[in-house]
């Protein structure tokens, strides 16, 4: 009976409780919650289901957060149509950033055009002066010692010991010897192939330095240039003072191009525009001598006859005195 009473599942009350027990028992376990109404038997009445909440499986989540996003207040204005990149913040706890994808697409198309803009006021950025200084002592250091590289290579000479000296019928011989002299000479040579390869170091680093030093220079003789002929920036100025040298005096364009010096520039302008001056002197010349010759015309006389003769009478009167001059005077007056 025991086994029985042990296996037997269901529970075992020591009293029947009354009605009014259990009802008090189950309203004290229910205290905590809600009151629910009872329907007309006595049963309790089902909850009514909420309809005005959204189902969960309706929300929107965010696949970075995995939380729900949340909606935008009515009266926000909805988000345009463009199609948006968006960058992680900079900063821990920032919006992430947002960059239209029109912006970025043109950036992406200007890039060339800007690299080779930045590329230009790169080269064409004077260098200092102080940094110019210093490197040409540089490029005299390493001209001595490329030098002073040259001298020892010269003077290492390696020499190959005689084979007699392995030779035992010999009488130079002499297998130590022999091997001891081909170490040193060996030695010699590999000395020698390390002074070559940093003479060749040595050269192609003073061959780029001066490189910068030569554009350097001609940057500031082109600065130089440039103030004083700003038109020469332009290149149909360029253009047309290399014609003009090519022309008038027969330099080629290498010769042309490869003249930076600013001084001698700037005489060969102005010699191309004296002579441009004294041709046209001489074009003025020739046209005024292939003029006609101007004649000059007789002055129109406008002296009455009878007036003439009447002075000319009046004249020989004053002179004579005699009568016969004096009635031809008088003649002339009538």
């Amino acid at each position: 009976m025991a086994d029985e009473i042990d296996n037997d599942p269901t529970p075992q009350m020591d009293s029947v409780m009354s009605e009014a027990q259990a009802v008090s028992a189950m309203a004290g376990a229910l205290s905590g919650r809600s009151a629910q109404e009872r329907s007309d038997d006595g049963r309790f009445a089902g909850r009514a289901v909420e309809t005005d909440k959204p189902e969960e499986a309706d929300k929107v989540v965010d696949l970075k957060t995995g939380q729900p996003v949340k909606e935008a207040a009515k009266d926000e204005p909805a988000e345009d149509e463009d199609m948006y990149w968006e960058l992680p913040p900079e900063k821990e706890g920032e919006a992430p950033r947002r960059i239209k994808a029109d912006e970025v697409w043109q950036a992406y198309e200007d890039l060339p055009k800007v690299r080779e803009e930045l590329e230009n006021a790169r080269k064409s950025a004077p260098v200092p002066m102080d940094y110019v200084q210093g490197l040409a002592e540089t490029v005299r250091t390493r001209t001595d010692l490329l030098q002073g590289l040259q001298v020892i290579t010269q003077m290492i000479r390696p020499a190959d010991p005689s084979i007699e000296m392995l030779n035992e019928m010999s009488d130079k011989y002499d297998p130590q010897g022999y091997f001891a002299a081909k170490q040193k000479a060996d030695a010699d040579r590999q000395v020698i192939s390390q002074l070559r390869e940093r003479m060749r170091q040595e050269t192609e680093a003073r061959s780029n330095e001066q490189s910068i030093l030569t554009k350097a220079a001609i940057a500031r003789e082109q600065e130089s240039l440039l103030k004083q002929w700003p038109e020469f920036s332009k290149l149909e100025t360029r253009k047309q003072f290399r014609d003009d040298l090519v022309k008038a005096f027969g330099f080629s364009d290498g010769e042309v191009e490869g003249t930076a010096d600013h001084r001698i520039l700037l005489m060969a302008r102005d010699a191309l525009e004296l002579r441009a001056l004294k041709a046209k002197q001489a074009e003025a010349v020739k046209v005024v001598r292939q003029k006609p010759k101007l004649v000059k015309g007789a002055a129109r006389t406008t002296t009455d006859p009878k007036a003439a003769n009447r002075s000319a009478a009046m004249d020989r009167l004053a002179s004579s005195g005699s009568m016969r001059d004096a009635a031809m005077a008088l003649k002339g007056l009538i």
